[in-house]
C-alpha cells in the first residue's frame, strides 16, 4: 500500500514553476496530484471506460490504481475538454454520414453498430498504447444521437415524399377518372373474360343503362361478338403502348339499346396490362389484362353518308343523261348541218349555174360560214361528251410535232393578223416524233393558239415554244394578254367554264377549248398546266411523257 505520510508534503501550486532541490525527489517515488479521501467516491476518466457507477470510483481505488501505474513505470494523462469535444464532433459527423448514405436502413444500422464498436476500441487502444484517457461516454451518446436524429430526419423526409407521391397519384387518378367520365365517347372496361367492370356516363347514356347497373355482366349481352373484335385491333400477345402504333381503322358495329332502338356504333378495342399485388387470385402470369371498348353513336353520320351517296348517284345519273343527250343531239345536229354546209358550198361556188343576184351570194357565204362554225361547236361537244363518258379511243400513229404546230400556226394566222397580234414560233424542227393521235394533238395545239390569239389585244404577241427533258416533251403557248384572275383558274378548265360568264362578255366561245385540250392531253398520259399573271399574260403548257417518243419498235 501507499502511505501518504512517507512522501514529503508540498503545496503543488506554490512550487510548480520553481526549481525544486533534486534531493527532494532523487531516488524517490513522487506522486503529484490532489489528496483523495479514501472513503469518498471520485469521478475518473478510466472509470467511464470500465462502466462503473457512471464514471466514479472510491478514493482508495484511485490511490491504488495511481500507485500501481507509477510502480509499473507507466504514466497516464487525462485529456479533458478539447479531446472530449473533438471526439464528440467526430462521432456526430460519423453518425450523420452513416445516416445519409444511399443504402438501406438495415445497412445503415449495421454500419452504425460497427462504428460504435470501433470508437470504443480506439479509446481502449489509445489508453493501452499511450496512456491517454479520452472520455467516450459523451461521444458515444453523440454518435448514437446523431445517427438516430439523421435516421429520423430521413424517415420523415421519406414519409413526406411518399405522401407527396401518393397525393400525385391520387390527383392523377382523379384527373384520369374525370377525363374518362366526361369523355364524349362511351367507354366500357371488361376483364379478360369479358365481364364489365366499369362504364362511363356516355356509355350509360348511349346504351340506355343506369350508372353501374351492368357491372359484372358479360359485354356480349349488349355488343354481340364483342370478344371477337380484339383480333381486329391487335395480334395475340401484342400490346402496343399507344393506339397509334397499331395502324387500325375503327369498326362499324350494329347495336341495340335497352329500349330496343338500334344504332350504329364506331368501335375501337384496346387492352391494358396491369401488374397485380401479391395475393390477387384473379390474376395470372403476374398481371391482369383488361379490355377497353371505346365507341360512339354514328347513326346520324351514316344517314348523312347515305344521303351523300344517293346525291352522288343522282348527280352521276344526271351527268350521264346530260352527256348522252349532248352526244345524241350532236349526232342529230350534224346531219342537217352537213346538208346546210354542203348545199351552201355548192351555191357559193355556183356549181349548178349563176344565182343571179350578188346579194344572194353573200347570204350563201354567211350561211356556209355559220354552218361551219356550228359544226365545229357540235364536234367539240361530241368530243367532250365522249371524253367524259370514257368512250373515246386514240388512233395512235407517229406524228411530227413541229409540222403539226406549223400547220396550226397557219390556221390561226388570219385571225391573228385581223387582231394585229404577232405570232412567234421558237420550236426546233428536230423535236422527237410522238406516237399519238394526230387529230387530237392538232386539236390541242389549235385550241391553245386560238385562245391565246382571241384574248391578246392589238400589238400583243403569242409565242409557241417547246422543250425536251428526261420527263418528256413540253409544248407551251404564251401570250401577252390580260391574264386570268386566280379565282377563275379552276373554272376555265371545267366544261363550258369561262372567266367571264356574263351575257355582256367581250369574247365569244363555248368554254370547251381548254377542257377539251386538257382531256385529250390526259388521254395521252400527259398534263395541261396554266400559269397566268393578271395584266401580264398567260402560259398554257402541254406535257407529254417520254414513253410517247417514237422508238424503232413502234415504227417497225
Amino acid at each position: 500500500g501507499s502511505d501518504g505520510n512517507v512522501a514529503p508534503f508540498r503545496i503543488f501550486p506554490l512550487h510548480l514553476l520553481k526549481d525544486l532541490p533534486k534531493s527532494w525527489y532523487a531516488g524517490k517515488i513522487v506522486l503529484i496530484g490532489a489528496d483523495l479521501p479514501n472513503e469518498d467516491r471520485h469521478r475518473t476518466p478510466f472509470a467511464a471506460l470500465l462502466g462503473n457507477d457512471a464514471g466514479s470510483l472510491p478514493g482508495v481505488v484511485v490511490h491504488a490504481f495511481a500507485l500501481a501505474q507509477l510502480l509499473d513505470g507507466i504514466s497516464f494523462t487525462r485529456q479533458d475538454a478539447l479531446a472530449s469535444l473533438l471526439a464528440t464532433l467526430a462521432a456526430s459527423g460519423l453518425g450523420v454520414v452513416i445516416a445519409l448514405l444511399g443504402v438501406s436502413v438495415f445497412a445503415r444500422l449495421m454500419l452504425g453498430g460497427l462504428a460504435y464498436l470501433a470508437f470504443w476500441g480506439t479509446g481502449f487502444g489509445l489508453f493501452a498504447l499511450t496512456g491517454w484517457l479520452i472520455p467516450l461516454f459523451a461521444p458515444s451518446l453523440a454518435l448514437a444521437g446523431a445517427g438516430s436524429l439523421s435516421v429520423a430526419v430521413m424517415a420523415q423526409r421519406y414519409k413526406r415524399k411518399k405522401q407527396f407521391a401518393e397525393a400525385m397519384v391520387h390527383r392523377r387518378n382523379e384527373s384520369l377518372h374525370k377525363v374518362v367520365e366526361n369523355s364524349f365517347d362511351g367507354i366500357i372496361v371488361t376483364t379478360s373474360d369479358g365481364d364489365i367492370t366499369m362504364t362511363n356516363s356516355s356509355a350509360d347514356f348511349l346504351m340506355g343503362w343506369k350508372a353501374g347497373e351492368k357491372a359484372g355482366m358479360p359485354i356480349t349481352d349488349f355488343i354481340p361478338n364483342a370478344n371477337d373484335y380484339g383480333a381486329h385491333f391487335f395480334k395475340l400477345g401484342e400490346t402496343p403502348d399507344r393506339l397509334s402504333e397499331r395502324n387500325i381503322e375503327p369498326l362499324e358495329v350494329p347495336c341495340e339499346r335497352m329500349d330496343g332502338t338500334s344504332f350504329t356504333m364506331e368501335l375501337v378495342v384496346y387492352n391494358a396490362r396491369v401488374s397485380f399485388t401479391q395475393g390477387d387470385s384473379a390474376a395470372t402470369g403476374g398481371e391482369r389484362v383488361s379490355y377497353i371498348y371505346s365507341f360512339r353513336d354514328i347513326t346520324a353520320r351514316k344517314r348523312t353518308e347515305e344521303a351523300q351517296k344517293e346525291a352522288l348517284k343522282e348527280s352521276e345519273a344526271a351527268n350521264r343523261a346530260k352527256t348522252e343527250f349532248l352526244a345524241n343531239m350532236s349526232h342529230e345536229l350534224r346531219t342537217p348541218l352537213n346538208a346546210i354546209i354542203g348545199f351552201s358550198e355548192i351555191m357559193k361556188m355556183e356549181a349548178l349555174g349563176p344565182i343571179g343576184t350578188p346579194q344572194y351570194v353573200e347570204y350563201v357565204v354567211d350561211i356556209h360560214n355559220s354552218g361551219s362554225h356550228l359544226i365545229e361547236i357540235v364536234n367539240d361537244i361530241l368530243d367532250m361528251s365522249k371524253i367524259e363518258a370514257g368512250d373515246i379511243e386514240l388512233n395512235e400513229e407517229p406524228c411530227d410535232v413541229f409540222q403539226m404546230a406549223d400547220t396550226c400556226m397557219r390556221l390561226v394566222a388570219d385571225r391573228a393578223q385581223n387582231g394585229e397580234v404577232a405570232l412567234v414560233n421558237t420550236m426546233e424542227s428536230d423535236l422527237p416524233r410522238l406516237f399519238a393521235d394526230q387529230r387530237m394533238i392538232k386539236q390541242i395545239l389549235l385550241n391553245l393558239l386560238s385562245n391565246a390569239v382571241k384574248f391578246t389585244p392589238a400589238d400583243g404577241t403569242v409565242t409557241l415554244s417547246a422543250g425536251v427533258d428526261g420527263a418528256g416533251l413540253t409544248v407551251s403557248v404564251s401570250d401577252t394578254g390580260n391574264g386570268i384572275p386566280a379565282e377563275k383558274m379552276a373554272v376555265i378548265l371545267e366544261p363550258f367554264g369561262q372567266a367571264d360568264m356574263t351575257l355582256q362578255r367581250q369574247f365569244e366561245g363555248t368554254g370547251l377549248g381548254l377542257p377539251l385540250a386538257k382531256g385529250m392531253t390526259e388521254l395521252h398520259g400527259g398534263s395541261l398546266t396554266i400559269e397566268s399573271t393578271e395584266g401580264k399574260g398567260t402560259t398554257a403548257s402541254v406535257s407529254l411523257p417520254a414513253d410517247r417518243f417514237v422508238s424503232e419498235q413502234k415504227t417497225a
